[in-house]
């Protein structure tokens, strides 16, 4: 019999603009598809964009080719996510996020108030609960982790982490009052890429593709790519999700030195990204933390090197040449990589982009974690 799993998530296909937890759940969907009827329940818009979706009803289960999906308006989330629990039934309901207002907690509430018990219930909170995402609306996140750990009828969830890093952050922070799982993010194929033969000695084109949010850390970037000696042309791709953020960013930008460039490109198509990756150089990410990073997959599978903060699980990047790991503590290491490999010319630095794209193959592509997330999702309580 097949299990019927409940996935809340605050976005899904159509949408261009969440980035890493969609992909997310659509490599769960393609790789659970067969042993388990799933329902998706999400929004019925986009991030930061309250128009509904065109061509698509809201409040109303559609049948996809292999999953059902409901999505739902913003005011009606609660009670159509209520009809859902009452209407049908469910072995596993899945959040993928643990501070999401109303697919997460408000919903947690309901099961709460509820009593309902005989579901599994299974957290990823993709990220959220690293040192560097709490410190962002820490006293608001604070509260609601003393509340949660408080109240026993949560203590029956399960977490899954997509790192032993993020593992061990969530064991630090529920001890031994929830079952915290580990299971790396499982991804959908990319197609590969490569331009070799490009870079220009003494020069070097930087790309920064994410959500420009304080998370990303996009303001200590331009901070470090100011100490720059050499020439840097350094492009942003992004939604701006935080304009108070990126008003500060602009400022910064403003005071850059001549032989810094830096340019906005808007947003990018996720199917683009691989396609937009490959003409750059290196990845840039000072991230605060990630519990995976999907561009940081696709940069690799372009054959372009990343320069990472060490608040990811890509700890092994500098001894396979894909790429590097700094301390945000220590923004002169990062501008000293820069400066180095700036001075390279294509012959040299096509090493690390063969590298990198060699790390895809070698590491991610063939990591094949199918039938780990079909056990993991197999049953009801366990």
């Amino acid at each position: 019999m097949k299990t019927n799993i409940l996935i809340l998530c605050d976005f899904y296909l159509p949408s261009v603009k969440a980035g890493g937890p969609l992909r997310s759940i659509s490599a769960i969907v393609d790789c659970l598809k067969n042993e388990s009827d799933i329902t998706i329940a999400t929004r019925n818009h986009d991030l930061a964009d309250s128009t509904p979706y065109q061509n698509i009803l809201s409040n109303t289960l559609m049948q996809r080719d292999n999953f059902k999906i409901i999505y739902l308006p913003e005011k009606e989330i609660i009670s159509g996510i209520h009809n859902l629990l009452t209407q049908y039934h469910f072995d596993i309901v899945y959040f993928n996020s643990f501070f999401s207002p109303k697919m997460t907690v408000l919903t947690l509430c309901y099961l709460k108030f509820k009593n309902i018990n005989k579901m599994r219930i299974i957290i990823s909170p993709r990220g959220e609960l690293g040192n560097g995402a709490l410190s962002i609306k820490r006293y608001r996140k604070k509260i609601f982790l003393f509340i949660f750990k408080k109240i026993n009828y949560f203590r029956k969830i399960e977490f899954l982490a997509a790192s032993l890093d993020e593992q061990n952050a969530m064991k630090a922070i529920f001890r031994k009052k929830n079952k915290v799982n580990m299971l790396p993010n499982v991804i959908l194929q990319q197609h590969t890429d490569m331009i070799s033969n490009h870079k220009i000695k003494n020069h070097i084109k930087i790309i920064f593709l994410s959500r420009i949010s304080m998370k990303k850390n996009l303001d200590y970037a331009l901070k470090v790519i100011a100490t720059v000696k050499n020439t840097v042309e350094f492009d942003i791709y992004g939604l701006i999700e935080n304009k108070q953020y990126w008003k500060i960013c602009l400022d910064l930008i403003a005071t850059l030195p001549k032989h810094i460039q830096v340019n906005y490109r808007g947003e990018c198509d996720p199917d683009n990204v691989i396609a937009i990756m490959k003409h750059y150089d290196l990845f840039f990410l000072p991230t605060l933390n990630e519990n995976f990073g999907y561009a940081i997959v696709e940069s690799l599978a372009a054959g372009t090197p990343v320069l990472l903060s060490n608040q990811t699980p890509w700890h092994d990047l500098s001894e396979n040449n894909a790429g590097w790991e700094f301390d945000l503590s220590k923004p002169e290491k990062f501008a000293h990589q820069i400066d180095t490999l700036s001075l390279l010319d294509y012959a040299k630095y096509d090493i690390y982009k063969i590298s990198a794209l060699s790390y895809y193959l070698d590491k991610i592509k063939n990591n094949n974690l199918k039938k780990e997330y079909q056990f993991f999702f197999s049953g009801s309580i366990k």
